[in-house]
Order: structure tokens, then sequence, then C-alpha cells
């Protein structure tokens, strides 16, 4: 009895068959700052089956049996399913619903008190909520108060995700069997201007007002918008949008304090492990969710309601300080342009057409006397019990940086995947530099104000030497009058699984006999 330990929760595969089979249900709440339309609460239901997740903002916990009655409603009307099993803990806002869901056929489960990983899933999705709307609170400086509309905008974006779990695709579209769009989607938190529908009949008046955009409307096609000098919350479709300018951040972040750094958090958090110990209070903790566009969630008294925290009305955005670039998808376009105005040989059926063309014949004699330069291999008679691995030609046309042709390509690979393991090659792991050494090396070279110098190895894995007896077919067609001749190697070519492996003991080598001050 002394050493008693709580048993261990196994993973659970169970998973609904339809939509509406199964939902989890949780209270989060109450938060130390009401929202803007002094709501405390969120409630959150998570279909089991397409994980779409549904969130509503509550200012008590007496209202979750009338948003109960909403949503079974909406579920039946929109679907035309209905809920079977409605999964939740043992807080009152839910088992004083049992006999309602009685009344109605639907089964109710609760979990054992004090064992929040019996309804993990929804317990996960509170938590994966708050992760990604952390993040884009602090990214847009916004007041606290403004927590229930970025509630509501995370549960949208989450709901719109692809997720592996769903074969990569989203809970809307396992919800609803279509595609969601995604050419609504802003930053949110961002500055926007907004036509000025109240300016008709003053000629002098501003057409535009400032305002911050705060999310996506359920039922209307436009965007939640906070007015920065009237301070309400009103929906338009007239906006111009400046993603890159947060107004909030240049009254709430001093000059000197750069906001810190944050984790990248992933919309995509939706897991099958089970819900750990240290994560157990369901009404405190957090996790994962979305809004389909289908249902809205409880917003009144948003229209008036003022934040407790606003920025002076005369301070102007500050511009974000990043120099922009252009996406790396548009980089190639003049280049890939102009190479296409030029004829550039192509190959359908590789070594029969390249064999045809001077320049490819060209390429392949002249890929053929630097491997022989190099000794990469010579030729010999196949040993008895010895396999010879084929090869082949892969061809590309190498360009300039201003699109015209540089010249024809000619590599030969060896069929690497027919080596067999233990006999034509026994290990094949290559340690490679991670980004973050990289960065931490340039870091301490800008410090100690060294000089850096940068070279490229041309070929590099034909220099590394083969400590297996391996042997290859004559490459096609230099095979000549030497029937029953093969290249043994004694170095290394593309495609042998080895290669890797064989240029970086070369690379040890040599660096290990220079001259190190």
């Amino acid at each position: 009895m002394a050493k008693k330990k709580r048993d261990v929760f196994p993973t659970n595969h169970n998973k609904a068959s339809r939509i509406f089979e199964l939902l989890h249900c949780d209270l989060w709440g109450p938060h130390n700052t009401p929202s803007s339309c002094d709501a405390v609460y969120f409630l959150t239901i998570v279909d089991n089956f397409s994980r779409s997740v549904w969130v509503y903002l509550l200012r008590n916990k007496s209202e979750v049996h009338k948003v109960f009655s909403t949503f079974l409603a909406m579920v039946e009307r929109q679907f035309d399913v209905k809920v079977k099993i409605i999964r939740s803990d043992n807080g009152t806002e839910f088992t004083c619903m049992i006999d309602y869901f009685a009344s109605l056929g639907i089964m109710f489960q609760s979990s054992c008190v004090g064992t929040p990983q019996q309804n993990g899933r929804v317990e996960r999705k509170h938590q994966h909520i708050l992760n990604v709307a952390r993040v884009l609170m602090h990214q847009a400086h916004l007041p606290v108060s403004f927590w229930g509309e970025c509630i509501l905008a995370v549960v949208y974006l989450i709901n719109r995700t692809p997720s592996g779990l769903l074969a990569n695709k989203s809970p809307i579209e396992v919800l609803c069997g279509e595609p969601p769009t995604y050419d609504e989607l802003r930053v949110f938190g961002c500055l926007c201007f907004v036509h000025n529908q109240w300016a008709k009949g003053n000629k002098f008046a501003p057409r535009g007002r400032r305002c911050v955009f705060v999310g996506y409307p359920n039922g209307k096609k436009g965007w939640k918008l906070f007015d920065l000098d009237t301070h309400e919350f009103f929906v338009s479709r007239d906006v111009t949008f400046h993603e890159d300018v947060f107004p909030y951040a240049a009254s709430s972040v001093p000059e000197s304090n750069p906001a810190p750094s944050l984790d990248v958090i992933g919309f995509d958090e939706d897991t099958e492990s089970s819900f750990g110990e240290d994560e157990a209070d369901s009404t405190t903790q957090a996790t994962e969710g979305v809004v389909p566009p289908i249902l809205s969630s409880n917003e009144a008294g948003s229209s008036s309601a003022i934040p407790q925290e606003n920025p002076p009305s005369a301070a102007q955005p500050r511009r974000s300080q990043h120099a922009r670039q252009s996406s790396v998808l548009f980089r190639d376009y003049v280049s890939n342009a102009t190479s296409n105005l030029s004829p550039v040989p192509t190959l359908t059926s590789p070594h029969s057409e390249a064999m045809q063309d001077a320049g490819w014949r060209d390429a392949m004699a002249k890929e053929i006397r630097a491997l022989e330069d190099n000794g990469t291999w010579t030729m010999t008679t196949l040993p008895p019990n010895k396999k010879a691995l084929g090869c082949k030609w892969v061809y590309k046309t190498k360009y300039n940086s201003d699109g015209s042709i540089e010249r024809l390509k000619a590599r030969l690979v060896i069929l690497g995947n027919h080596q067999v393991a233990g006999l034509d090659y026994h290990e094949t792991f290559a340690p490679v530099a991670k980004m973050v050494t990289i960065q931490a090396f340039l870091a301490v070279a800008a410090i100690k104000q060294w000089e850096l110098h940068q070279m490229d190895v041309h070929n590099a894995f034909l220099h590394g030497n083969l400590d297996e007896e391996v042997y290859m077919k004559l490459p096609p067609g230099f095979s000549g009058d030497t029937p029953g001749r093969v290249c043994r190697l004694h170095k290394s070519l593309y495609g042998l699984r080895q290669a890797p492996r064989c240029w970086f003991a070369k690379l040890a080598c040599g660096s290990l006999r220079l001259p190190l001050h």
C-alpha cells in the first residue's frame, strides 16, 4: 500500500466509424481576464471521427446546456445524423444534463474522478488551441482581452489544416466532403484599412477606417475587424490588409526590448498518444481545436465591447524592419523563361537517343575519360561466383545564370539498388553537418573576425576509395570489342550505397593533415 502507483494508460486506437458517432467535450476556464464579449470560459466539442472542433465562448457554466441544445439541433438538421455518444469529465455542467441526453437517446460517458486521460482527445485539443493562440497573441502584441477572438481564429485555422491522421485531409474536408478554400486567410492581428461607409454626405471625411484583423465571422462573407479609433468590432468585406504591420506592437513593446523568439507551433498537432498525467486538470489545462463554418460561437455583446488595453489613437504603426524578399517560387522564372526560348536538347529515350546527338556523345566520352584519369576502375574479367552491377547514364542540361545553355552533362551512375549487404557493402552511414552547427560556426567566426573561405569539390563522391570488391558492367555505348570484360571499381561511383561514407572518410583524412594553428 505504501508504494502503490497509478496504472499505465494504454494508447487507445478505437475510433468512431462515422461523423458525430462520438463527441468529446470539455469546459476551459475561468480566465482571470474577460474577453471582449465578457466571456471567461469556452466550451470545446470534438468529433472523434473527423477531428472537427467547435468552440463556444461562455460567460458562465450555466450556458452549457443551452449551447448543447443548439449544437445537437444543428447536427441533426445540417448533417442529417444523430449523435450517439457524448464523453466528458465529471463537471457539474455536464452531469446535470444526463437526463436530457437520455431523453434524446444519447449515451453519456464520463471519465473517472481525477482521470482526464480517459477524455484525452479533448484535453489534447485544448492544449493545441492554446499553444497556437499563444503564438498569435505574442506575434500581434494584442491585449489579453482579445483572447476570445484569438481562440476562435485558431480553431478556424486548425479545422482547415490537413492532418496526417486524416490521410492528409483537413477536418472540415472529412466532415463536409469538400476541401476548404484558403483565399480568405489573413495574418491575425495585422493592420488593415476598411472602406468607411459612413462617410457619405461628407466630401472631406476619411474614406478608410484604421483597424486590426481579429478573425473570421460565422455566416458572413467577410472579416471580423476592430476599429482602433472607435474601439468597436464589426464585419466588412472591403478591406485592404498590411500583413507585415502590427499596430499594437508599436505601443506595447519598447524599441529596446524586441519581442522574444517563439518556438514554431504547427496547426496540425493531433496525435494518437495517450494524454499524460502531468497535463491533468480538465478545466485549467488546454488542448487543440477548430470551428467549421457551419457553426459560430457565442459572441453576444462583442460589437460594443472595449478591451481593457488600447493603443493610443495617435500612435503610428511601426513597420517591420526586416527586408522583404521575393518568394523562392519566383526566383527561377526569368531564367526559365529565357531558357525556354532556346532549343534545349531533350531526351525521351535516354541512351538510344543520346547516341544520335553529337553533343551528348561528347559529354559521355568526356565523363569516361574523367573516370579513367581518376583511376576509378580497371578492366578485368569477372571472377567466379561474383556478380557485376549494372550502370546507366543520367543526362542533364546545365544552364548559365541568364538561362542560356552552359554545357551538356552526362553522369555514369551504378545501379546500387542491386547491391547485396555484407558482400558489396558493409557500412553506409556518413555524418552530415546540421544547419545549427553551421550557424554556430559562422557566429564564432564573426565574433573572432576570422576569414572564411568556401570551396566546392567537383564530383565529390568519385574521390572516395572502396574497401569492398565491387564489379560493374561496361558503360552502355562503350563496351566495344571487349565482350566478357567488366570494371573492377577502386573508387566509389554515384549510386553506390557506401559512396557518401567513402567520401567522408577521404575528406576527414585530408582535413586531419591540414596544419591547424
